[in-house]
């Protein structure tokens, strides 16, 4: 299924928003970052916290008319979909597994009230035990 995916020229996320999903940044939409695959999604506002309309297509819940018109004017839009993949790319470059994993490593120590010097420490004593 993943050729299949890759071809696509427009991701859509369609969810209905709801007290639950108004908080969740869905799997899908961050698949179709991560690829490349420019995304039409449901405006919500946990995924306003992470991407700005330069780097997702939003529609409104339940507006089918909305998303309708946003794949069709994607699809025979080249250029855009080529704007808001490269803009969303940005989002996987800044949340990254490495630059992910020092902000952790630095949030743990920092509630934990360490310096510097004992983050380090942290880290090696974690590579020492997988020796």
């Amino acid at each position: 299924t993943v050729p299949l995916v890759l071809a696509a020229d427009v991701g859509v996320v369609p969810v209905v928003a709801d007290d639950f999903t108004r908080y969740m940044l869905p799997t899908k939409l961050l698949e179709y970052v991560q690829l490349g695959i420019p995304a039409i999604v449901t405006d919500l506002p946990a995924v306003r916290r992470c991407l700005g309309e330069d780097q997702v297509r939003y529609v409104a819940s339940g507006d089918v008319d909305a998303l309708t018109h946003a794949v069709a004017a994607l699809a025979t839009d080249r250029e855009a979909r080529s704007r808001l993949a490269e803009a969303a790319l940005r989002f996987v470059d800044e949340h990254d597994w490495n630059v992910e994993s020092k902000r952790y490593v630095e949030a743990v120590h920092g509630a934990r009230g360490e310096g510097a010097g004992s983050r380090m420490g942290f880290l090696n004593r974690g590579r020492e035990r997988r020796s």
